[in-house]
């Protein structure tokens, strides 16, 4: 069983929900973005997987503002 942690990750576009949690397998914490359909990123340590998931946000977002969808 997995043990995630929800955490709010701060970022240029606002502040948004992740959960984060650590894999024996990949040996990597991975991350998932909370409301943010495919956003889902890892690093190899807590910080890595943290500023990992701010990149992954913020281009989420340049994205959609790109396709004009906000």
């Amino acid at each position: 069983m997995t043990n995630k942690k929800e955490l709010k990750i701060q970022t240029e576009i606002g502040t948004y929900r992740v959960y984060i949690w650590w894999d024996k397998v990949d040996k990597a914490y991975l991350v998932k973005a909370l409301n943010l359909p495919g956003v889902v990123t890892f690093g190899t340590s807590l910080i890595d997987a943290k500023r990992m998931a701010k990149d992954a946000i913020e281009l989420y977002g340049e994205c959609l503002l790109n396709e004009g969808k906000i």
